[in-house]
C-alpha cells in the first residue's frame, strides 16, 4: 500500500484550522492537542486508541479530544476527508453555556445524525468564500449541536428569551438605519447582556437561523424588493442597487441573490420589472 498523502488544503480561520485531504491513504499517528473533528466523505479507515478499535466510515463526525494519541491501522482505499483542529478553550466556553460542566466528553463512535452532518457541510463549504463573522457563527451551531448531542442530559442556563427578541429588534433596526454598515454580533451581545455564544446558540434556537444569517437574508429580500420596483434615480443601475443596500459590489449581491433565490439579479430584474430591460440593453 503506498503511504503518501493525497492533496492537502489548509485553511485557517478564528477558532482553529481546517483540513480537506482528497485521496488520502497515509497512516496516521497523532496526539491531540485540540478538538479535532473528522468527517469521513469517502473510503473507510481503522484506527486505535488505548488498544480499543474502532472504524472510521462516512455518515458520522468523529470528535477526538484533547490529550487523546491514536494511530490509523489500515485504510481501506483512498479517501476524502475534512478535519478541524478547534481551540479547547472556546469548546470548554461554550460547553459551560450549555451547562455542560467539566470537561466536555463526546462518544468515540461518532455522533451519526443529519442535522449535524448538514452544519458541517455548511460549515466546510463558507470556508471557500470566508466571510469571518458568518464562518464564526456557523462554527458556533455545529459545537453546539455537537456538545447537544453527546450530552442529551445537561441542562442549559435559563437565557431570557426578552434578550434574544431583543438582540433581533436591535438587528432589524441597525440595518434598515444603514443597510451598509457592518453589523457586529459580539456588540450586540454586549447591549443586551449575553455572552458571544450563548446569543448565537440562543438566537439560532428561537429563529432557526444565526444573527449573522439573519441579516444576509434581510439584505437579499431588500435587494429583491428594489429590483421589483424597478430603476430610480437612486437605484438605475444593477450596481447602484448593490450598493444601496449594503453589498460590497455587485458580484457580492449576484452571489448572494443566487444563494437565496437560485437567479442572478439580472434575471430576477426582468422577470420582475420589465423597466430594468431598456436598462440592461
Amino acid at each position: 500500500m503506498r503511504t503518501e498523502p493525497g492533496r492537502n488544503d489548509w485553511t485557517a480561520f478564528r477558532g482553529g484550522v481546517a483540513l480537506d485531504c482528497s485521496g488520502g491513504v497515509k497512516l496516521w499517528k497523532l496526539v491531540h492537542l485540540h478538538y479535532t473533528l473528522c468527517v469521513l466523505h469517502r473510503g473507510r479507515a481503522d484506527w486505535k486508541y488505548r488498544q480499543r478499535h474502532f472504524s472510521v466510515a462516512p455518515g458520522a463526525i468523529y470528535v477526538c479530544e484533547p490529550g487523546e494519541a491514536h494511530e490509523t491501522s489500515r485504510v481501506y482505499c483512498p479517501g476524502d476527508f475534512t478535519v478541524l483542529f478547534l481551540d479547547p478553550a472556546a469548546i470548554r466556553d461554550l460547553a459551560y453555556e450549555l451547562g455542560i460542566h467539566g470537561e466536555p466528553h463526546f462518544p468515540c463512535e461518532g455522533i451519526a445524525d443529519s442535522e449535524s452532518l448538514a452544519l458541517f457541510s455548511r460549515f466546510r463549504a463558507q470556508l471557500t468564500e470566508p466571510c469571518p463573522a458568518q464562518l464564526e457563527q456557523a462554527l458556533v451551531s455545529l459545537t453546539s449541536r455537537l456538545l447537544s448531542s453527546a450530552n442529551p442530559n445537561a441542562r442549559p442556563h435559563r437565557t431570557s428569551k426578552t434578550a434574544v427578541g431583543r438582540a433581533r429588534r436591535l438587528l432589524e433596526d441597525q440595518f434598515f438605519a444603514d443597510p451598509t454598515q457592518k453589523l457586529c454580533v459580539r456588540s450586540l451581545a454586549r447591549d443586551v447582556g449575553m455572552p458571544y455564544h450563548s446569543l448565537v446558540h440562543s438566537f439560532s434556537k428561537y429563529y432557526a437561523i444565526a444573527p449573522y444569517e439573519f441579516v444576509s437574508s434581510m439584505r437579499a429580500q431588500c435587494a429583491l424588493s428594489e429590483l421589483r420596483r424597478g430603476p430610480s434615480n437612486e437605484c438605475a443601475t444593477l450596481t447602484s442597487v448593490a450598493y444601496k443596500w449594503g453589498y460590497a459590489d455587485s458580484a457580492h449581491m449576484t452571489r448572494a441573490l443566487r444563494q437565496h433565490f437560485e437567479a442572478t439579479p439580472g434575471a430576477l430584474a426582468q422577470q420582475l420589472n420589465p423597466s430594468w430591460r431598456s436598462r440592461q440593453r
